[in-house]
């Protein structure tokens, strides 16, 4: 029920209908608002007020509530107080993709998260990133250790350790060592192989494939033993067996006194020639002296019966 009178600019009114129309703006017919007015002329101010549920808060801290209270504050005004606590169960920040102290940002503190970086392997390529640690202090590069990028022989530094082609032609003879994947099909200038691939002794200049074996000369492995033809030595006489006048038996000196192109170790021949007037055979080879003495003996009896011939 309204009152006699309402107070306006300092002074009381009449109450009635027209007057609460008229001040519609100050006053209202309830008391709901917490303007610390007797707003319903009830002869008490913000009694109908009721307390709403409020929330705040981001990250961990969401799910904070609270209620939107009519209080005084400092000046003894009635003003709307939220009680929500927006750090309610903040907490130090960790690496967690979390934002534990509720401040609007995840994981700050670990300015290195997210970066490329380079793991315990043989490369210096940055091949992982930085992610939070299991403990949640600090971060670790994710980098699967042993899963190294190899140094290739393509004119790029594959490794990323500052060097290009390294081991590719180590005796700079233009032809990579047989071990490095070599890659042909990139311009002269930038392959450290520009004679080619399948070196097999990358330490002396004088030893490397032929000028006319085919391009893929490293790739050919005719008796399937995992070594290229080309570095096959299946006498292990450390010479090579397209180079070994004798491949299957050991012979590092390669002496081939018959000059057969077989090796005195592996030919079927006897190469032990010995001078006789001039030329001959040791005696006890496939030309040895029995031979020789039927030869002079048929010799000697066709002399002979030339010269009955002519008697006659």
């Amino acid at each position: 029920m309204k009152t006699p009178s309402l107070c306006v600019a300092g002074e009381w009114q009449p109450c009635g209908d027209p007057a609460y129309t008229a001040h519609s703006s100050d006053y209202a017919t309830d008391d709901a608002s917490c303007d610390g007015r007797d707003n319903d002329c009830s002869g008490a101010a913000d009694e109908d007020y009721v307390a709403a549920a409020s929330s705040c808060g981001v990250g961990e801290c969401a799910e904070a509530t609270g209620e939107l209270l009519c209080q005084l504050n400092e000046d003894g005004d009635k003003v709307v107080v939220d009680t929500c606590d927006p750090l309610a169960g903040a907490s130090d920040e960790l690496c967690n993709a979390l934002d534990d102290d509720c401040d609007g940002d995840t994981d700050e503190d670990f300015a290195d998260l997210g970066r490329g970086c380079d793991g315990d392997d043989e490369d210096s390529c940055a091949g992982g990133t930085y992610v939070c640690n299991d403990a949640g202090d600090g971060v670790t590069c994710d980098e699967v250790a042993g899963e190294s990028t190899e140094e290739i022989c393509d004119g790029v530094d594959n490794d990323c350790d500052g060097d290009t082609d390294e081991g590719c032609d180590d005796d700079e003879d233009g032809w990579c060592d047989i071990d490095m994947v070599c890659v042909i099909d990139i311009p002269a200038d930038v392959t450290p192989c520009a004679n080619g691939c399948g070196d097999c002794v990358d330490t002396d200049a004088e030893v490397h494939p032929r000028d006319d074996d085919p391009p893929n000369v490293a790739e050919i492995d005719t008796d399937d033993n995992g070594v290229a033809d080309i570095c096959d030595d299946h006498d292990a006489d450390t010479i090579y067996d397209r180079d070994d006048n004798c491949p299957a038996d050991p012979n590092t000196d390669q002496v081939d006194t018959d000059g057969d192109g077989l090796g005195d170790a592996c030919d079927p021949e006897d190469d032990d020639v010995e001078a006789i007037g001039g030329g001959g055979c040791a005696a006890g080879g496939p030309w040895g002296a029995t031979p020789w003495l039927l030869a002079l003996g048929g010799l000697a009896l066709l002399a002979v019966r030339r010269r009955r011939q002519r008697e006659r």
